[in-house]
C-alpha cells in the first residue's frame, strides 16, 4: 500500500494523476480503480493505493481509497453494479416550446425549397443525441469512461439539440454544469435566431449562406 496526493483530476473524463510520496512519481488513476464510494475526488486529496503496471508496462493505481473515506477491507478488483440506473425525470414544457420555431422553420424550408434535409436532421440527430446522453449518463453512474463533451456539443450543433434538451429532462443530466449549459444555450439560440430570420425577417441569414 502506498500513499500519495491527487495532483490533477478530470471529473468529466474520470481520471487523474497521483504524486506518490515515494519518489514523487506521477501515477495514473482511473475512477474505476477507486473502491466503491459516494465521494468525488478533488485535487489535493490524500489517497492510498496499490501500485501495478498495465499491459504497456506503465504504472497505475489500483484498489485505491481516499483518506476522507473510512478504510474498507481490500478487494481484488473494483465491482461495477450491473443494475440499470434509475432516472428521476421531471416534466418540463421547455423542449416542446423551444422546438416549435425551429421545426416550423425547417418544414417551411422543406415546402419552399423541396429540401427536407433540415427537418430530417432535426429528427435523426435528435434521436442520436438523446441516445448519446443516455449512454453518457449510464457511464457516469457506473464510473466508466465518459463521452467527450465536444462530441455531445457537435451533435447538438448539427441539429440534435432538441433531443439533447429532452434527454436533459429525462435523465437529469448535464443540467447543473454551468460551462456546459452556456455552450448548449448558445447552440439553441443560434438555431432559433436563424429560423426566426427565415420566417419573419426576410431570410437574410439564409441568403448569406447560400
Amino acid at each position: 500500500m502506498q500513499r500519495g496526493i491527487l495532483r490533477t483530476w478530470k471529473d468529466d473524463r474520470g481520471f487523474g494523476f497521483i504524486e506518490s510520496s515515494v519518489g514523487k512519481r506521477r501515477i495514473f488513476l482511473h475512477i474505476t480503480a477507486i473502491r466503491e464510494s459516494s465521494y468525488r475526488p478533488q485535487v489535493g486529496d490524500v489517497i492510498y493505493f496499490h501500485l501495478e503496471r498495465d499491459e504497456q508496462g506503465r504504472l497505475r493505481a489500483s484498489n485505491a481509497w481516499f483518506e476522507t473515506d473510512r478504510p474498507k477491507p481490500p478487494i481484488q478488483s473494483p465491482v461495477v453494479s450491473k443494475k440499470a440506473p434509475k432516472y428521476q425525470s421531471s416534466f418540463s414544457p421547455a423542449p416542446a416550446l423551444l422546438s416549435i420555431l425551429p421545426m416550423w422553420g425547417a418544414f417551411d424550408f422543406m415546402f419552399r425549397t423541396r429540401n427536407a434535409f433540415p427537418a430530417l436532421a432535426y429528427i435523426a440527430l435528435g434521436i442520436l443525441t438523446f441516445l448519446l446522453y443516455r449512454e453518457d449518463k449510464n457511464r457516469a453512474v457506473s464510473k466508466a469512461w465518459r463521452i467527450p463533451e465536444a462530441q455531445l456539443h457537435l451533435s447538438e450543433l448539427f441539429g440534435g439539440w432538441i433531443g439533447a434538451l429532452v434527454a436533459q429532462q429525462v435523465f437529469r443530466h448535464k443540467t447543473r454544469k454551468t460551462s456546459y449549459q452556456l455552450v448548449f444555450c448558445s447552440i439553441v439560440a443560434l438555431h432559433s435566431i436563424f429560423w426566426f430570420d427565415w420566417l419573419f425577417l426576410g431570410r437574410n441569414l439564409a441568403k448569406s449562406f447560400m
